[in-house]
């Protein structure tokens, strides 16, 4: 609880698209130092040259249809890759571990929220506040009540409802209330993902850039 609030009030201070991304730079620079001084990046270079000229021995050898030394030089590249793989075993697990411990206040703080009703009623609790909510299956309308303080906010079973300064996708299914949080909206609408995006594929399409400038200022071959 501790650890979620003191995350929520580092990056809670921004807006959604924002806060990943500044969470996703911070995380993936620490994620990244175990690579960079638990791994010999000379001889990963010096491995990776290597793998280089056996592909291009490789083809060239396939080319000629010498079947035997493709085989030869294949099998070098793979035990080379064994290689880089033991190098790289120990700083994975730290990052592994990293990413596991920090990426549940992402879902808490940027996930969907999902309702159980009772009589058309119901609670939940977001970023460390408490919440009733009542929804009038007449007119699809909800009203959210904030037990801190009293304020309310109305809602409709619609897309592009605002609550809490986020925007939100609200379905009913049932008994059943689900609140899809909306990280950012997209210029055209996308096969199988449409033209929203949430927390956990936003956070993974500003990951790779990341990564790839973070290895090339670190100097990290991997």
């Amino acid at each position: 609880m501790f650890f979620n609030h003191f995350l929520s009030s580092i990056f809670g201070a921004y807006p959604p698209a924002l806060s990943i991304f500044i969470f996703a730079l911070a995380v993936l620079f620490i994620t990244q130092l175990p690579y960079k001084f638990l791994v010999d990046q000379d001889k990963v270079k010096h491995l990776k040259g290597r793998q280089k000229e056996l592909s291009k021995k490789m083809k060239e050898v396939q080319k000629d249809g010498n079947i035997e030394k493709a085989n030869e030089y294949m099998s070098e590249a793979m035990k080379l890759n064994h290689q880089i793989m033991k190098m790289t075993f120990k700083p994975l697990i730290i990052s592994f571990a990293i990413f596991i411990l920090v990426i549940p206040w992402l879902r808490a703080d940027y996930g969907d929220i999902s309702v159980t009703l009772q009589n058309n009623t119901g609670s939940f609790d977001f970023i460390g506040k408490g919440y009733n909510l009542t929804l009038s299956r007449e007119g699809g309308n909800i009203t959210i009540l904030d037990t801190e303080n009293g304020n309310t906010t109305s809602l409709a079973v619609a897309r592009n409802q605002e609550f809490a300064g986020r925007q939100w996708n609200v379905l009913l299914s049932d008994q059943r209330l689900l609140m899809q949080q909306v990280i950012t909206y997209l210029p055209t609408r996308l096969p199988l993902i449409g033209d929203d995006i949430g927390w956990l594929l936003f956070y993974f399409m500003v990951s790779m850039p990341i990564i790839l400038v973070l290895k090339k200022i670190m100097g990290i071959a991997i």
